[in-house]
């Protein structure tokens, strides 16, 4: 795989192309797609930019992402400013 400098993997999963991926920001906000929403491409590619598929504002950064098969179990994220989804 390919990575832009300063990005980092963390976890690596194999999932559905139907499971849903959510992306938190640093402007406190979640976006939600599906994984098929994105263009599959070969590993050396860097593939889809999710600041530009997703519409982020100006700025708005990926702090985290979560690929979800079902929704059973709980998640919480907490930014520096305090606020929590």
């Amino acid at each position: 795989m390919r990575f832009k400098a300063a990005c980092l993997l963390t976890e690596n999963r194999w999932k559905s192309t139907k499971a849903s991926l959510l992306f938190f920001t640093t402007k406190a906000q979640v976006y939600k797609s599906r994984m098929n929403d994105f263009s599959e491409v070969k590993a050396s590619s860097l593939g889809d930019y999710i600041p530009t598929v997703l519409n982020f504002e100006e700025g708005e950064k990926v702090v985290a992402g979560f690929c979800i098969d079902d929704y059973n179990g709980a998640y919480a994220i907490f930014f520096e400013n305090g606020k929590a989804v």
